[in-house]
């Protein structure tokens, strides 16, 4: 029977001589079924991606819960877009490890700068370093209405982007430390037209302060000022 596929495949790829498509295994059996198992667990993957494939084609009612589940799969192993992370977190909704922020200073009322809107986003950062990490998106409505930071960069900055990330750089060095940089990555990201700023924060190793005095944590789905008992009793356990 082995024969007779190597054949086959052979016809398929222009009469390639079977011997050379052969996969000769060594004689150790417990490879050998280490060898097939992995090969079941590939055609397994094929046939929930086919099954994917065919729920988005049949029941278009059903799209996003097929785009949220083949999104789970692919991120692990690298496989989305920056664009696609983003859409990714985006269609997640704010969480304690997502949030969202139409500007980070641009007040869209006024068309104004204003520093509680900077300081608001701060808090954020300062509290998923405080917690376990998380996403800021800055750029999005609370619904998830992808704004894009294009006007704010045109507003405030001429047109510039790394005037835009310098002072979001700055502004994380004055609240909360130049020593925490390595914790925060800071990237661009165009998605559908518009530009998303993706605040991505890992966990801190210590505590962090805003202004060096204030201590945020995140919650679900927001940021709390922690004070007094609450604060040692957090500290110890965070902080061990």
């Amino acid at each position: 029977q082995l024969d007779a596929y190597y054949k086959d495949i052979g016809k398929d790829y222009g009469g390639l001589n079977p011997e050379s498509l052969k996969i000769h295994l060594p004689h150790d059996q417990s490879f050998q079924r280490h060898f097939v198992d992995a090969l079941t667990k590939v055609e397994r993957l094929k046939h929930v991606f086919d099954d994917l494939g065919n729920q988005a084609t049949y029941t278009p009612a059903r799209i996003n819960e097929v785009v949220a589940t083949m999104e789970a799969v692919m991120e692990p192993l690298g496989k989305l877009s920056a664009a696609e992370k983003i859409r990714s977190l985006v269609n997640k909704g704010e969480s304690r490890l997502i949030e969202f922020k139409s500007t980070f200073g641009l007040d869209l009322r006024t068309q104004t700068r204003e520093d509680r809107i900077v300081e608001s986003s701060m808090k954020t950062v300062a509290g998923f370093l405080n917690s376990d990490g998380g996403d800021l998106l800055i750029g999005v409505e609370d619904s998830g209405n992808l704004l894009g930071v294009g006007p704010e960069i045109d507003k405030l900055y001429k047109g510039s982007i790394d005037k835009f990330l310098l002072n979001f750089k700055d502004h994380l060095r004055k609240k909360i430390g130049a020593e925490f940089y390595s914790l925060v990555d800071q990237t661009l990201v165009e998605v559908d037209g518009v530009k998303i700023l993706r605040v991505n924060c890992q966990k801190s190793g210590k505590e962090v302060f805003l202004d060096g005095k204030d201590f945020y944590v995140r919650t679900n789905p927001a940021t709390e000022l922690l004070e007094g008992k609450k604060l040692l009793d957090y500290s110890r356990q965070r902080f061990p």
